[in-house]
């Protein structure tokens, strides 16, 4: 059973690697004769997202094969660390640091290594992208029971969507022609521990033995 939720861990870390990267997508400020148009999600990018400057943790929700899945993610220099609870597996962490690729499982006190490298660069890969061509919208859409701005970027491949309730960011909505995701944004900051990427050393390691 574990050699299975080690599987499932490593498809949540490359779908994080892509919704993250595509929520990242910068976007542009339109003049409109003399007033300029300054988009919600701009602040998000230029600020708790600036992985550049800063350290970046962001919680959020989500879903995988009709389950909710609670995920945590932190990043810091090159030290990456997903964090998610499953019902058999308890809570299991994919983490790459300077020692290698990791996958934890910190309710059984076990790890093993793995060949599944996470890079920040993976996750933020907007910080590269050209978005001149994409088409920005602002609209009102209902989700959650309240009445949420939705700033949306679609280009010739994917569709971004960035919720706003007032000035906080509650989700992100990426859809392309194979999939369609969705989080549930539940909190951000830049406040990231240097240990918080380290294998606890008491833990047994497992590799190979799955």
């Amino acid at each position: 059973m574990i050699k299975k939720r080690i599987g499932i861990t490593l498809f949540l870390g490359l779908l994080l690697v892509m919704a993250v990267a595509f929520s990242g997508c910068g976007g542009n400020t339109v003049e409109n004769g003399e007033d300029e148009v300054v988009y919600k999600y701009e602040g998000i990018l230029n600020g708790v997202l600036d992985i550049e400057h800063n350290p970046v943790y962001i919680s959020f929700e989500t879903s995988y094969m009709d389950e909710n899945v609670h995920v945590d993610l932190y990043i810091k220099d090159n030290n990456v660390r997903i964090d998610t609870k499953d019902k058999e597996a308890g809570i299991v962490s994919l983490i790459t640091n300077e020692d290698g690729n990791f996958v934890v499982y910190k309710d059984h006190g076990l790890y093993v290594k793995t060949s599944e490298k996470a890079e920040a660069e993976n996750f933020f890969s907007f910080i590269k992208k050209d978005l001149d061509n994409y088409e920005i919208s602002v609209s009102l859409e209902e989700m959650m029971g309240e009445m949420l701005e939705a700033e949306t970027l679609k280009g010739e491949e994917e569709e971004i969507t960035f919720y706003f309730l007032g000035d906080i960011w509650v989700a992100l909505s990426i859809n392309d022609k194979d999939s369609q995701t969705l989080m549930n944004i539940i909190s951000v900051g830049n406040d990231v521990e240097d240990d918080i990427f380290l294998v606890d050393e008491s833990f047994k390691d497992m590799t190979g033995a799955f």
